[in-house]
Order: structure tokens, then C-alpha cells, then sequence
């Protein structure tokens, strides 16, 4: 397994000073730089490589087995499993990935492994639909308990909110026991209530209650805003003009490489500047992406306001280009962001 020093390119972009000059061959010179783990951990939104996490293939393995017997201990027998991809495929449909909790339990000991894998597993078990119906099942209850994140939208079709891509969405969640769903539409009119009035409670609880930290860093000496928190830090988009001050009418770019984080360049004007801000933006939200948990896909998103948000630019990796990206903005913000050639990656 590999451990991150100050040498490696990732570290070097993000504690770069504000002195260092960003120029396109920086960023082609850092994406050659970046080593053969790193490609690997970035080589696509498919990759939960879960494997690397581990030392050895041997303790992989070992792992990948404490995980099987937990779930039928805990969930039943499964109806199939995906060692490669690290997902489970439960009874009652559901999926299991085990790319995050590979991440968390990477320095552990086989003992202590075994107790964490336990103790997630029995907490995924009260987060199936069954367990969870108590939770949803009455308005009253659920109202005070939901916020707005984005999130994998593996169910687009019963969720509540905004798809920015077919895998992510801006959308209303509601607070369960260790962890989150999503608010499902299909449980509206139990609830007596409309989509737009769920989006409102969403929205005012997050604004209202929930608090995440916030600092500056620099990348390539740009400045990049960093929120912090659980699982809904994401939510910090409700609040971005108290937290960057007030905006322009060109709003902010933003990417959330994991539920933990969610990364912001304030759009100023629409000059040049903009390529260098979200080249930046990319490369810290790959750090993040590459390093942390609970990953969502890499996608860079122009908001003006959580209600007016489109796709800038996505992250398609293919064989040879685990760094390529799509610049998919609406003009003029495309071809300003295609005018800087920082933000693709050389071909290997």
C-alpha cells in the first residue's frame, strides 16, 4: 500500500504557494508526474478499487471474505458478488459496495478489521428498506430530519430534486441512523404533501441546522474554497453566497468529490482567469477524490443558485486517459474553460 509524502505530485499541487505561477504545462507536468497507484485509484467512476487499499492481495482477500460471511450473518445469503468491483448483491435487490469502508479500515489489523466489518454491516442492515420504513413513514417525523446534498442517484426516477448526471444529483435527503437517504418520491402522497414543499423543508433545515467548516487552500497558488463535514456537507450549496460573499451574476464553479467535501472557485468575471480557477478546482477535488470516502463522480457544475446549476464539466475516463475530461458548459463559459489546456490530461 502506498503512503502519500510530500514528494508525491498530488501533495505538491495542493500545498503549492501562493508565489508558484499556474501555467498549462505545470498541470501536463503534474499529470505525467502522477504515479502508477494513483492512475489506478483514478481510473474511472467505476473504479472503487478497493483492492489497493490493502497491503497485499492476500489481506484483500481476507477482508473480501469477512465481508461475505458478515452479510449473510446480518442481511441473509446473498444472491451474488463482484470480488473486482467489491459489491454484493443482497436478497432484496439491494447493492453493497466496500470501497468505502476498505478506505476506512486500511491500517487496521485483521482482529480490528473483522469488528468494523461487523459493526458496519449490522448498521447497513438497519438501513434496508424494511428497517427504515419506521423512519418514513409519517410526515410529522420526516420533515424536520431532511436536508438538501448531493449524492449517486442510482434511482433517479424516485428521488426528489435536480440530475446534474446520470449517476449525480442535487437532491433532498432525509437524516436516518448512521447514515442518509434519499427523500422517495413515491412517498408523497402517503405524506400528504408535494415534491416542492419536501425541496423547501430540505432546503431551510439545511441552511438552518447545519453547520460545516470552512477554510481557503491554494492549488498551483489559486485559491480554492474547501467545506467540510459528514455527509451532508455538500448542503454548504444552500449557503454559498454567505460563505464566498456576495456573488456575481456569473455565480461559482463547484465539484464534490466526496460526500465529505465540496470544493468552490467564485466565477468573478467570464475572462481567461476561469481556465487557471478551474484547473485548480480539478486537481484538489482529484486529491480528495483519489484519497477519501463515501467518493461521488467527478464532475465540475457552474451554479448561479441551487436552483439554476448545469454541468461544466465531466470526468470520462477511458483506457490510456484516466484523467480525460469532457468540457460539456454552455457558451461562453466553454470555450474559456477549452482554452486552457490545463484541465486535460496528456495522452499516455
Amino acid at each position: 500500500m502506498q503512503h502519500h509524502t510530500p514528494s508525491d505530485p498530488f501533495d505538491r499541487a495542493v500545498d503549492a504557494t501562493e508565489d508558484e505561477a499556474l501555467t498549462a504545462q505545470d498541470l501536463v507536468d503534474f499529470w505525467r508526474e502522477a504515479d502508477a497507484d494513483q492512475r489506478r485509484r483514478c481510473a474511472g467512476a467505476n473504479a472503487m478499487l478497493w483492492r489497493n487499499h490493502f497491503p497485499s492481495e492476500a489481506s484483500a482477500e481476507e477482508f473480501w471474505q469477512t465481508v461475505k460471511a458478515a452479510v449473510t450473518k446480518h442481511l441473509g445469503p446473498m444472491v451474488d458478488s463482484d470480488s473486482e468491483a467489491g459489491t454484493v448483491i443482497l436478497g432484496n435487490g439491494g447493492t453493497l459496495s466496500v470501497h468505502n469502508i476498505a478506505n476506512d479500515i486500511q491500517s487496521t489489523t485483521p482482529e480490528e478489521q473483522a469488528e468494523h466489518v461487523d459493526w458496519w454491516v449490522r448498521q447497513l442492515a438497519k438501513q434496508q428498506p424494511e428497517a427504515l420504513e419506521a423512519h418514513l413513514a409519517r410526515w410529522s417525523q420526516v420533515k424536520g430530519a431532511l436536508r438538501m446534498r448531493l449524492m449517486l442517484s442510482p434511482f433517479p426516477e424516485n428521488m426528489i430534486g435536480t440530475a446534474i448526471t446520470d449517476e449525480l444529483m442535487w437532491c433532498a435527503a432525509i437524516v436516518v441512523p448512521n447514515g442518509a437517504v434519499p427523500a422517495p418520491r413515491d412517498h408523497l402522497e402517503r405524506w400528504g404533501v408535494s415534491a416542492e414543499t419536501v425541496l423547501f423543508h430540505a432546503d431551510r433545515n439545511t441552511k438552518r441546522r447545519h453547520k460545516v467548516g470552512h477554510d481557503l487552500t491554494r492549488t498551483f497558488g489559486r485559491p480554492v474554497h474547501r467545506f467540510r463535514g459528514d455527509l451532508f456537507a455538500t448542503g454548504a450549496l444552500t449557503r454559498l453566497d454567505q460563505h464566498l460573499g456576495a456573488l456575481s451574476e456569473h455565480g461559482a464553479l463547484i465539484m464534490a468529490p466526496t460526500s465529505h467535501y465540496l470544493l468552490a472557485v467564485p466565477v468573478r468575471d467570464l475572462d481567461e482567469r476561469i481556465a487557471e480557477d478551474a484547473a485548480a478546482l480539478f486537481t484538489s477535488a482529484v486529491h480528495l477524490w483519489s484519497t477519501g470516502s463515501h467518493q461521488l463522480p467527478l464532475a465540475m457544475i457552474w451554479v448561479r443558485s441551487p436552483q439554476d446549476m448545469e454541468l461544466a464539466v465531466i470526468h470520462r475516463p477511458f483506457p490510456g486517459r484516466p484523467f480525460f475530461v469532457d468540457i460539456v458548459a454552455p457558451e461562453p463559459m466553454r470555450s474559456l474553460l477549452e482554452r486552457g489546456e490545463q484541465l486535460h490530461s496528456p495522452a499516455a
